[in-house]
């Protein structure tokens, strides 16, 4: 899978892509500096180890809901990091048979 960052990191919002397997494919600027993390410690990890320190997703894992609920495309949900709170918006998309699924973090912190 091709991708380039610079487009991802001309977004103000935080971005990160997994694959099937949960992996994070990809990830912007705004997403490390979001989980203070650097790049290489968060490519090709299990999104739900980074995210909630998990050895398997959660239950209510918005990932295992797109892929059952094949005719719902998009899911959004909340997340709380610190005193920061984020509308994260999910979206499945294929791509060369595969699926994807791309996070978008976007700060409603008020």
């Amino acid at each position: 899978m091709y991708h380039d960052l610079s487009l991802l990191n001309a977004m103000p919002i935080g971005i990160f892509i997994i694959d099937r397997n949960y992996n994070i494919v990809a990830a912007n600027d705004e997403f490390l500096q979001i989980i203070e993390k650097k790049r290489e410690d968060v490519i090709n990890k299990k999104c739900f180890k980074i995210f909630h320190n998990s050895d398997r997703p959660l239950e209510n894992c918005p990932c295992i809901f797109l892929r059952k609920n094949t005719n719902v495309k998009r899911y959004s949900s909340e997340y709380k990091r610190k005193d920061k709170h984020y509308l994260v918006y999910h979206r499945i998309y294929s791509l060369n048979d595969d699926d994807y699924i791309i996070h978008c973090l976007i700060d409603i912190t008020y």
